[in-house]
């Protein structure tokens, strides 16, 4: 099925490694490749952002910081 480019995805990404990169496949065949160090932070910053969405509506938007 394809998804639209409003509706969130439910099906989560799949990381591996592969000659010393990242590489994350994830649903509708999107896929990135990062350096180790750019993945980390990737993979911090979506934690961190899963956190906040799960918080019920404060009315306060968060994003990233910048330069990130």
């Amino acid at each position: 099925m394809t998804q639209t480019a409003t509706e969130p995805f439910s099906s989560p990404g799949v990381a591996s490694a592969e000659n010393g990169m990242v590489v994350l496949d994830g649903p509708d065949g999107i896929a990135i490749t990062m350096t180790a160090d750019a993945a980390t932070r990737t993979g911090e910053s979506l934690i961190a952002a899963a956190e906040r969405a799960r918080q019920p509506d404060n009315g306060v938007q968060m994003r990233a910081p910048e330069g990130k």
